[in-house]
């Protein structure tokens, strides 16, 4: 932008522009504002600060604005749920540039005059430094961030105050001042101010049940399923059926492709060929919004949470997507059935009396048992759980695979697991990969019994082949 305007005629080049007319607001014979006069032209601005802040405080409290938030959290888990993020992105962009055009139009007003240099990197970077050091992510951050910098600015300028090599040398003093405000307090001003994260009080939801829903989707199917990392066949020809309303667990040594497989069918990965069938649609290809819009939810090898919101600020947002459109303002008549999705999925779960709590201070058990509770209330048919068990121990292990048998009832689910002992208690059918391919599928006494799995994987926990024992 800089060369743009600097190098051609477009702003009259490196000698800028001069804006001869200042808006004014006249009725009748009376002049109500006049830009010319500073003292007006400063309660404008003031008056259009708060205007904007107190728009702005409405929109992030909208639909619309709690999903904004989500992207600065957490992009992958929103795309996860059935956002399209880019659309979000978009538009939060374009009502950012307009709030920044409203500046850049008062700018220019202060003195009629404008120049290149207003785009360059130190004017972007001032930009920048001062939303960091108030807090980014904030309303009122970046008013505090301004303030502290134009502050620190006069004071290290001021060679009454700080001294001549101080003054002389005063870009140094705010780079410094800002590496060490930003080691202190990495959330700016703001995150100092607000202090730690703190448990709401909250009253431990009620399950309600939600509203009757259609179910999005039931059966799952791979026909020569594949994908290739330059030379590395990570998925090779995995063709499968995981029928409705079972717990379908894939099993396998570390690198068999098991991860991979869950990103292509969850469409975070693009196959290199075969097909996805979704109760018989190909969904190969598209993207993972729209395969969550189809029915298709999953968890993460690692925990995929907002960890700053609140256990139902986490749960909501899944539940909002099933209507997830970037114009979206007001809650409307589907808040309710909303919050009831909410209450019963925490309470499926067993975290209704955890509903107040910030997600990302709970334990890696809980923060498991919220991922699932946010598949539920989001409607996906299809669960994909990619080792919800990790870092678990006995009671929390036991509580989850009875949630499990529970989930079965009404859902498809798929469960990628090394915890061999849970995975033959829940499991009704084992597929099993090995180097990308598939060498075993059926009900687990099949699959213990098979030679190329014991082989490549089960060991100790395939049957004893002793007396009495079937060969």
């Amino acid at each position: 932008m800089f060369s743009l305007f600097h190098d051609t005629d477009i702003a009259k080049g490196s000698d800028g522009a001069y804006i001869m007319i200042k808006p004014d607001l006249v009725i009748g014979a009376t002049t109500l504002l006049d830009f010319d006069h500073r003292t007006t032209f400063y309660y404008v601005c003031l008056a259009l600060l708060v205007a904007t802040v107190l728009a702005l405080f409405w929109l992030a409290r909208t639909p619309f604005g709690r999903i904004v938030q989500g992207l600065k959290a957490n992009e992958t888990r929103l795309s996860a749920l059935g956002y399209n993020v880019y659309q979000f992105k978009l538009a939060a962009f374009v009502v950012a540039g307009a709030f920044a055009g409203l500046a850049g139009a008062l700018f220019a007003c202060i003195d009629g005059f404008v120049t290149p240099e207003l785009f360059s990197w130190h004017q972007s970077g001032l930009a920048i430094m001062m939303a960091v050091l108030g807090g980014a992510g904030t309303l009122f951050g970046p008013i505090l961030g301004v303030l502290a910098y134009v502050s620190l600015e006069e004071t290290l300028k001021t060679a009454s105050l700080v001294g001549s090599f101080v003054a002389d040398h005063w870009r140094l003093g705010t780079g410094a001042t800002l590496v060490v405000a930003v080691l202190l307090s990495p959330d700016g001003l703001a995150g100092f101010l607000r202090g730690k994260a703190i448990t709401k009080k909250a009253r431990p939801l009620k399950d309600v049940a939600p509203a009757a829903a259609p179910r999005k989707a039931r059966a799952l199917a791979t026909r020569d399923l594949s994908k290739s990392f330059g030379g590395l066949r990570a998925v090779d020809g995995v063709t499968a059926d995981f029928a409705p309303d079972l717990v379908h667990a894939i099993i396998g040594p570390n690198g068999a492709g098991k991860t991979t497989f869950t990103n292509l069918l969850s469409g975070a990965f693009r196959p290199t060929a075969g097909q996805i069938l979704v109760d018989g649609e190909n969904v190969a290809g598209w993207s993972a919004h729209k395969i969550a819009r189809r029915g298709v939810g999953r968890s993460f090898q690692r925990t995929n949470i907002f960890s700053t919101f609140t256990v139902e600020e986490n749960a909501l947002i899944a539940a909002q997507a099933e209507t997830p459109s970037v114009f979206r303002l007001r809650e409307g008549a589907a808040r309710e059935n909303q919050i009831a999705k909410v209450a019963h999925a925490l309470s499926v779960v067993g975290l209704a009396d955890r509903a107040g709590a910030v997600a990302g201070a709970m334990s890696n058990g809980e923060q498991r048992q919220l991922e699932i509770a946010m598949l539920i209330a989001g409607g996906g048919g299809i669960l994909i759980l990619d080792e919800p068990l990790a870092g678990m121990g006995p009671e929390e292990t036991r509580r989850v695979v009875d949630l499990l048998r529970d989930l079965k009832s009404d859902h498809t689910i798929i469960l990628i697991e090394h915890d061999m002992d849970a995975v033959f208690a829940v499991a009704d059918t084992l597929t099993v990969l090995a180097l990308g391919r598939l060498i075993a599928h059926g009900s687990p006494d099949e699959v213990r019994r098979d030679e190329k799995v014991i082989t490549a994987y089960l060991g100790g926990h395939a049957p004893a082949q002793g007396k009495g024992a079937p060969a």
